[in-house]
């Protein structure tokens, strides 16, 4: 069966949702916030995310990947918890660190 570029583009798009756990192109360029450039070098719709979110302008597809779902994905349920880690390790925190005793507090505070 020969796909025509519009399938091949849905598709692709439809494999980058998958591998970052989004359901939509919006809810991938909200995803990008989380990474760096760098990241976003194996698939071209993750790239236009990145540039959508770098550049602050929403890309509406007539057709997104999927529906939109009654739930909410894996990205966007863990987001804040990820973002929240990634600003704790920013000034220096980690497990190690915690275990050390480094934050002169009690486990319990």
């Amino acid at each position: 069966m020969k796909m025509w570029p519009e399938q091949l583009t849905l598709r692709d798009l439809h494999l980058a949702c998958d591998q970052w756990a989004c359901d939509s192109l919006r809810e991938l360029t909200e995803e990008m916030q989380m990474w760096k450039w760098d990241d976003t070098l194996d698939n071209k719709w993750v790239r236009v995310a990145m540039c959508s979110q770098m550049l602050n302008i929403l890309i509406d597809m007539p057709e997104d990947t999927k529906k939109e779902r009654r739930g909410t994905s894996w990205a966007r349920a863990t987001r804040e918890m990820r973002r929240f880690r990634h600003r704790i390790e920013a000034v220096g925190g980690s497990k190690d660190q915690w275990e050390a005793g480094v934050w002169h507090m009690d486990k319990e505070q």
